[in-house]
């Protein structure tokens, strides 16, 4: 009887496994709708894809086509920083960013693995394949004549963060504003920084998940932000009431263990509403 309950154990330790594997593996495209009050007419219903935490996995020529087929009208790519980690093969993540590049232009903060392994490498081959790092940078998108600032703010983690540098034009001149950076944490150093839509990954979601318990390692900031939509308490600016909203990815890849648990990786097709013409 014993040996029954111990090969049933093995059993179930075994497909645990299998599922963790595969959720590891497998890449959720979900595609995300975020209603924004103050967001420009000429960028409502714009889209673009957001990926993150691309550590050591391999973006393949398949997963490349199927998305480029299925989601047309992709106008820019963020990535939210850990596009490598200690170890991986620049090749791969030139590789990476080239199938990538094939997509839409892209825009790129780095995360804190990207600075254990030797980013001074790392970023002449993003230079190579015609991505556009924008660390503590903001840079002027327009459409029809109406622009947007896309901020981007470097790693938090290795003290690397500077909001004064990377908001110092939007400031200047204030117009909607999307920040892209790694580390959800950003959000406990913000002040009155004029931004709308805050992009961020590095949680992984808790990478380690159980239904109504959510993550399992996970703790402090990075519990209360774990992955998903929130929108921060009203922040004032010049007088006025404004709301910020945050989307945190569970990420492309993994760190440490090639697991996940009911967290599987993910990438999103975001497509910007105006608050009135949302998508209900």
């Amino acid at each position: 009887m014993l040996w029954v309950i111990i090969a049933i154990l093995i059993g179930l330790i075994v497909l645990v496994l299998i599922r963790m594997s595969y959720e590891a593996g497998h890449t959720v495209i979900q595609e995300e709708h975020i209603a924004l009050p103050e967001l420009p007419d000429p960028w409502h219903e714009t889209k673009f894809l957001f990926i993150s935490d691309i550590h050591r996995r391999h973006i393949s020529e398949e997963w490349i086509a199927s998305l480029a087929a299925n989601h047309t009208q992709i106008e820019l790519i963020l990535l939210g920083g850990d596009m490598t980690e200690r170890g991986v093969p620049l090749e791969r993540v030139k590789r990476n960013m080239q199938l990538l590049r094939r997509i839409a232009p892209i825009y790129a903060v780095h995360g804190n693995h990207d600075y254990k392994a030797d980013y001074r490498q790392l970023d002449i081959v993003l230079r190579e394949c015609g991505v556009q790092v924008i660390d503590n940078e903001a840079i002027w998108l327009e459409k029809e004549n109406q622009g947007v600032w896309l901020v981007g703010v470097d790693d938090l983690l290795t003290d690397r963060a500077n909001l004064r540098l990377a908001f110092s034009e939007p400031r200047f001149q204030p117009a909607f504003t999307m920040m892209l950076v790694h580390d959800p944490g950003i959000v406990q150093q913000l002040h009155d920084e004029p931004v709308n839509l805050i992009l961020a990954g590095h949680t992984h979601g808790g990478q380690f998940r159980l239904p109504g318990i959510g993550p399992l390692v996970t703790h402090g900031i990075y519990r209360q932000y774990s992955c998903g939509l929130y929108t921060l308490d009203r922040v004032v600016r010049k007088g006025s009431e404004a709301l910020i909203r945050v989307f945190i990815s569970r990420g492309f890849g993994t760190s440490h263990l090639p697991l996940r648990l009911f967290c599987p990786a993910e990438v999103h097709i975001i497509t910007l509403h105006q608050q009135d013409n949302a998508t209900k």
